[in-house]
């Protein structure tokens, strides 16, 4: 089978929500896999943060301004528990991660979606006190 094959395989396993479809496909298409991402979060369900974070298991080179669309994804759905995962997931994930980049993702939430900023910057403060990156670069 060939490449694009497999690609549309998973791309209609993440309509239909096949998790066992969707693995088996896209274990086929290494190369495709940011797009998968981006695909799969664009579902507003569990099924697409499921399948979101299924990728990110194995995505440890994400581009910065990638990863920060899935985490719009999210905002626009408002599912802040969903952008607390992902901000989570940021330092592992990102390509080049820099603290920085949750002050973006604040940034991307306001100002239609203020209190998800609010919970948001909360929550990468409590990420950073965890780890050793600088406070939240207020925008």
């Amino acid at each position: 089978m060939k490449t694009n094959e497999y690609y549309n395989r998973a791309i209609h396993a993440i309509d239909t929500g096949n998790y066992v479809a969707f693995h088996n496909a896209a274990r086929h298409v290494p190369s495709r896999r940011h797009d998968l991402l981006l695909y799969a979060s664009s579902r507003p369900d569990s099924v697409g943060l499921d399948l979101s974070l299924s990728l990110l298991s194995d995505l440890h080179d994400i581009p910065s301004d990638l990863y920060l669309t899935v985490c719009k994804n999210a905002i626009n759905f408002g599912h802040v528990e969903r952008v607390c995962t992902l901000a989570n997931n940021a330092r592992s994930c990102v390509k080049d991660f820099d603290a920085s980049f949750y002050s973006e993702i604040v940034a991307a939430a306001l100002p239609e979606h203020k209190e998800i900023a609010d919970t948001v910057e909360r929550y990468c403060e409590f990420i950073q006190t965890r780890g050793t990156g600088p406070a939240i670069t207020y925008i």
